[in-house]
């Protein structure tokens, strides 16, 4: 959320800067205007603080377990050379080198895998001899002559057993299963250490798109209407940027439905407000007359944001 709340928060300075009107306008469009994206600008700030500590706190949690509590196995030199091709498994087909491809049933050749398994039993009887002989990277017994590490290990090892998993697959997956289990629940654990700033952050970012389409729609209301006298037109557009706020409004918010229709009434005053407003005979307002309708606008949004805090609060006792 951070880069697309930084991206809105440069719109909304663009407004401060450059959004003035030319002409006089009456004074509750320049209130609603500058309140609006006045508390625009303070909510995508705090979606970009909140977004940019949660994407630090996940990135440190998620280095800590992989770096010490959670230690994924890698594949040895004996796992890794086990999935070699080499030629001399085309030789050991014997008759099935002259064989005609895709014409018969068996045209599959002699895995690596099924050959070593074969000579599993064979390995387990060299097992003990294998104990005498010397760790990698020491000197053998009979002479000087070092053994050629082999830092790589075995990765079947990982899992915490003592034998080798060469025709135990049955056994490494479900270890593997086991492994992913405790590591997905560790991950849900930590989670909760920076979901709840997620959480707030989109929030914060919602309320700040509503505003600053608020504002927007005062600004034009004070454009095409004051400025220009283009009613249809301000009224068209002002309709259509609090059709977009109720859109959002229902995508991000559960349950609120038809009663984010609450939430375009002030914009609506507004306008009701202008089209009863009493004009010269040029067609311009009267500078020093009253609009008593835009004195509901205020208790219409403060019932907005209490319609959203109901919305939003927990409804049981269950702390999850």
């Amino acid at each position: 959320y951070h880069l697309v709340g930084a991206l809105f928060l440069k719109m909304i300075c663009i407004f401060f800067c450059e959004g003035f009107f030319e002409a006089a306008v009456p004074p509750f469009l320049l209130c609603f205007y500058y309140v609006s994206q006045g508390c625009s600008a303070v909510y995508l700030l705090f979606a970009v603080w909140l977004s940019m500590h949660a994407s630090v706190s996940s990135h440190s949690y998620s280095t800590r377990v992989l770096t010490r509590f959670v230690r994924l196995p890698i594949p040895g030199s004996e796992q890794i050379n086990v999935l070699n091709a080499r030629y001399a498994d085309f030789e050991k087909q014997g008759g099935q080198m002259l064989r005609i491809p895709f014409l018969k049933d068996n045209n599959r050749w002699q895995d690596r895998p099924e050959m070593e398994s074969k000579k599993a039993k064979a390995a387990a009887k060299t097992a003990a001899k294998a104990k005498a002989l010397p760790a990698p990277g020491e000197t053998s017994p009979g002479g000087t002559q070092k053994v050629a590490a082999d830092y790589l290990g075995k990765g079947a090892f990982a899992y915490g057993g003592d034998q080798d998993m060469l025709g135990f697959e049955e056994e490494l997956l479900k270890a593997v299963e086991f492994r992913t289990q405790r590591h997905i629940q560790l991950f849900r654990r930590l989670q909760a250490q920076w979901q709840c700033y997620d959480a707030y952050a989109r929030v914060c970012m919602s309320l700040g798109i509503r505003m600053m389409l608020q504002g927007t729609s005062y600004y034009l209301l004070g454009l095409c209407w004051v400025q220009v006298n283009m009613p249809y037109v301000a009224s068209v557009l002002a309709l259509l940027f609090q059709a977009l706020a109720l859109n959002i409004a229902t995508l991000d918010i559960h349950g609120v439905n038809d009663l984010s229709l609450i939430g375009a009434l002030p914009c609506f005053c507004g306008i009701l407000a202008l089209a009863v407003a009493e004009r010269s005979l040029s067609g311009d307002l009267e500078p020093e007359q009253k609009y008593l309708l835009t004195l509901m606008m205020y208790p219409l949004e403060v019932l907005w944001f209490e319609l959203l805090h109901w919305l939003a609060s927990p409804m049981g006792t269950t702390v999850s």
